[in-house]
């Protein structure tokens, strides 16, 4: 599942829009805090343009695809799928277990209905496990 690259772009765009004013807001702040050689402090930040800030985000939207793509972007991504499907089929066995616990009529009557989300959940980890296995060099 992937988002729209235009939300991702207007995601980071944003992102680095408030990075830009944090630090010249952080920059104009370190501006009063006591005397300085006006020939030694470094020049001001200044903040990006829309145009800079467009630029900067589809080369950042550029950069997180390249490394998604690369190698170790498939297997950390693939790693993630994993480990989500792997706590899914884990909190699904536990209720499971705590029902048959304190009730085991209750485990017997919630069995049927949840056989099935245990076999899709068993399933996607198998589909997982394959993917790792498959980016794995």
């Amino acid at each position: 599942m992937s988002l729209n690259p235009d939300c991702k772009r207007d995601d980071i765009g944003s992102q680095l829009a408030a990075r830009d004013h944090a630090a010249w807001a952080a920059g104009q702040a370190a501006r009063r805090s006591g005397a300085v050689w006006s020939a030694l402090t470094p020049e001001p930040r200044r903040r990006r343009n829309a145009d800079e800030l467009t630029a900067a985000a589809e080369a950042e939207l550029s950069a997180r695809q390249a490394w998604r793509d690369s190698p170790a972007g498939r297997l950390k991504a693939a790693l993630s799928v994993l480990q989500q499907t792997a706590r899914t089929l884990d909190q699904r066995a536990e209720a499971l277990r705590e029902a048959a616990s304190r009730d085991p009529d209750v485990a017997a009557d919630l069995w049927p209905q949840r056989r099935e989300d245990l076999r899709r959940d068993t399933a996607r980890l198998r589909h997982a496990l394959h993917q790792v296995l498959r980016a794995l060099p």
